[in-house]
């Protein structure tokens, strides 16, 4: 824990939220005067939220039975009027998909935006997403040891997302179809619960559409009757048929 407090934290300004899905946002924060915030692809930063009074002592008492929950934080107790510090990691995004192909992000930009899902029954992102526009939240350096370099050799590129573990291919994606001169193909494979929780679903169509060395495939794991695509969750059998099409085409 003390590795993840000893990183530097600036104070970032929330600027706007907007609703991406039905329990996904979209966050738009600032950074502080004269700072800048460069996250290469492949790379993370960490949240820290500091919970205080009857909130805290509430937020401790809840994290025994918390644990087995789908939203992993880190927790630091410092002393009642200090509060709880909670920790979590984010992948830095553009605001929208085609941002990212556009030209390179000046190191002067002071915006960054975060696609992040709200858990009604978490201990982080409930307490994000009560945040009003002008709070502040902070944000480390980044984090990870992810070589985008190894990439350059590519031909054919596979992607496995699901759900908002969708947010770190989106700089992947962006420089692969960018940087890579010998890539012949990219294959992401998304996977989702239903249609509603797919995010940025109609930018990914339109970016199959203009790229056709971009391929794109749904899976949802409770769709409608009229899906129509495929069906399943995460299994060797189903990556292996995606692999086994992808590289008969």
């Amino acid at each position: 824990m003390n590795h993840f407090l000893g990183l530097y934290y600036r104070k970032c300004q929330l600027i706007s939220k907007e609703d991406v899905t039905h329990d996904t946002k979209l966050f738009c924060l600032m950074l502080p005067p004269s700072t800048h915030l460069q996250v290469p692809a492949g790379l993370h930063v960490y949240f820290k939220l500091t919970i205080t009074g009857k909130a805290s002592r509430g937020f401790a008492e809840t994290f025994s039975s918390f644990i087995s929950s789908s939203e992993s934080v880190l927790i630091s107790r410092g002393s009642a009027h200090l509060g709880t510090e909670i920790v979590k990691p984010y992948t830095p995004v553009s605001d929208s998909l085609f941002s990212e192909f556009k030209e390179p992000v000046l190191p002067n930009n002071k915006y960054i935006y975060f696609l992040i899902k709200i858990y009604p029954a978490g201990l982080f992102t409930p307490e994000l997403d009560h945040l009003q526009i002008g709070d502040y939240v902070s944000v480390s350096n980044p984090e990870g040891n992810f070589k985008i370099s190894q990439f350059r050799e590519l031909e054919d590129l596979f992607l496995l997302a699901a759900g908002t573990g969708f947010t770190p291919m989106v700089k992947v994606l962006s420089y692969a179809l960018t940087n890579i001169p010998s890539l012949r193909k990219v294959k992401l494979m998304f996977f989702n619960k239903t249609e509603d929780d797919i995010i940025w679903r109609s930018q990914l169509e339109k970016l199959a559409f203009k790229d056709k060395r971009f391929d794109l495939e749904f899976v949802l794991s409770a769709p409608t009757s009229e899906w129509n695509d495929k069906r399943g969750n995460i299994s060797p059998a189903l990556l292996s048929e995606f692999l086994e099409r992808s590289l008969d085409t």
